[in-house]
Order: structure tokens, then C-alpha cells, then sequence
């Protein structure tokens, strides 16, 4: 069979969706319905009846197409059942060339190139056995946070979240990322599978965090932390409370890793295990 390029409005969204829900490598960014946000103009290569297929989040600036990684979605690539290397490099190879740069995040069970670091924390034990795994410094830092008398609340006005994320964020952030992410917070919770969480001390709102969740994972997409939470372990409270509710389950936490020291230090201090995802970049 042929891999088939096929522009945004050729594809079959409720077979993709049934290719990529039942795939070996399934996660939450290939859905039709997050690709829509993320990346409105994606297109796609498929294999035979969507028996694999790849996203193509594709973008023309100044006359050129290009490919390139979405805001909010960590991995891509091909996805189907258990994809070896040799349909790995036939997706690769029937890129169009159109695309004249790619650079894309591929998924796990993509093993193509540059390698970079996601942590995950399986979820199938008991609280207290997970948390015995946690670092020295996770449970002083939970231990204050009990002191603090923080509280956590849900379905806090959106507006209010994405205030406090400007003005918390680590990283510069656009108007359009918040108008991607404000898009997903709402989409996924009419769905069912997304959840916000927020921490408050004494009425104040100190941090935040945005998991998605599938029936196999849970995704740390987002989160936000002041310097009055940080000094309170506000953020370690969050995560270490959804872990609770999640523990016995046979989901895995996703801490959608990072390059940057001292966050994967953080993801690791929750005993959660380095996993590798990867990186294919080219041009023509």
C-alpha cells in the first residue's frame, strides 16, 4: 500500500481519531479536534484505510511552507499500531517537498534523530508507594505546603487563570498562545478530558496547573506558579494531589519533560523515569 498526502479537508477525521485511539503510541496531540486548534490547517499522510497515519501541522510565511512543531503539543510523528523503523522512514521519505524546512517532534516509538527528554510516572500502585519514591527535598517541600493551608479549587473563571499566567509564565508567551490555550482548556472540558486545577492561600491565587487526560495518560500541560506559591511548595501541592487522586490507575503521568536542568530535576523528584521522544529536522 501508499502512503497518501492528503490537504486538511480530504481527511476522514472519525477514521483518523479511530487510528489514532486505538494506536500503540496513542497521546492526546494527534486527535483531530486538538490539531484543529493547535495547528487549523493541518494536514496529513496516510497509510492504506488509516491504518497509520502523521500530522502535518503545516504553515506558509512569505511563499514558503514549512513544518513545524504546534504550541501546546509536545509530540507528533507517526501513529498506529506499533510503527517500526522501516514505516518511520517511508512517512519521512513521502514528506512532501513542498515543505521546504521541517522541524518536528516525533513520538516515542518514533525513533528518528535528535533525542530529547519527557519524564513519566507510571500510576498503577498505591499513593503511599509512589510517594515513597518521591526526593527528600518533594517531601519537605509538601510538608510546608500542609502548613501553608492551601486549598484547591476547580472551575475557576478562565480569565482569571490566563491573567495569572501572564503574569507568572517562565517563558515570553504571545497573544496567540493564549488564544490556543484558552481554545484547548474549553474544548477538552466540553469533551470531558481536561481538568484546571487551582491553588489558593488564604483566598489568593498562587498557582495553577492544566492536565489532560486520555484513558492510558495524563498530560501536565500547563501550570503557573507566583513567588508567594513557590515559597509555599504550591506547585509540588497540585501535581502530588492529582497523583493521589490517580493513583491504582493504569494511567501514566506526564510531565511532558524538559531541557532546562533545573524543571527535569523537579519532574524527577517525583520518582518519575526519564523517557526519550525525538526530534526529525531537514530541509530541502
Amino acid at each position: 500500500m501508499k502512503i497518501k498526502y492528503l490537504k486538511h479537508k480530504e481527511i476522514d477525521k472519525d477514521r483518523w481519531n479511530i487510528c489514532v485511539e486505538s494506536a500503540s503510541n496513542t497521546i492526546i496531540y494527534a486527535f483531530s479536534w486538538y490539531l484543529d486548534i493547535v495547528s487549523p490547517n493541518w494536514e496529513a499522510l496516510v497509510f492504506g484505510n488509516y491504518e497509520y497515519v502523521m500530522p502535518l501541522p503545516a504553515k506558509r510565511k512569505y511563499c514558503i511552507w514549512y513544518l513545524f512543531q504546534p504550541r501546546y503539543t509536545q509530540q507528533l510523528g507517526v501513529f498506529g499500531n506499533k510503527p517500526n523503523s522501516e514505516m518511520i522512514e517511508l512517512f519521512v521519505k513521502n514528506i512532501p517537498r513542498k515543505f521546504l524546512v521541517v522541524d518536528l517532534n516525533l513520538n516515542i516509538e518514533n525513533q528518528k534523530a535528535e533525542l530529547l527528554p519527557n519524564y513519566e510516572l507510571l500510576l498503577n500502585k498505591p499513593y503511599v508507594q509512589i510517594k515513597s519514591s518521591y526526593s527528600k527535598n518533594l517531601k519537605r517541600n509538601l510538608s510546608k505546603s500542609v502548613k501553608a493551608d492551601l486549598v484547591i479549587k476547580e472551575n475557576i473563571d478562565l480569565k482569571i487563570i490566563l491573567d495569572f499566567l501572564q503574569r507568572n509564565s517562565r517563558f515570553k508567551l504571545e497573544q496567540s498562545h493564549f488564544t490556543i490555550l484558552e481554545k484547548l482548556i474549553i474544548k477538552s472540558k466540553e469533551l470531558g478530558n481536561g481538568t484546571v486545577q487551582s491553588c489558593f492561600k488564604h483566598d489568593k491565587l498562587v498557582s495553577f496547573a492544566f492536565f489532560l487526560e486520555t484513558e492510558k495518560r495524563i498530560i501536565f500541560l500547563v501550570g503557573a506558579v507566583s513567588d508567594e506559591g513557590r515559597k509555599v511548595g504550591a506547585m509540588p501541592f497540585l501535581i502530588d494531589n492529582y497523583i493521589k487522586i490517580n493513583s491504582e490507575s493504569p494511567k501514566v503521568f506526564d510531565f511532558e519533560g524538559s531541557k532546562d536542568g533545573g524543571v527535569a530535576r523537579f519532574y524527577g523528584s517525583f520518582g518519575a523515569e526519564m523517557k526519550n521522544y525525538y526530534r526529525l529536522k531537514k530541509k530541502f
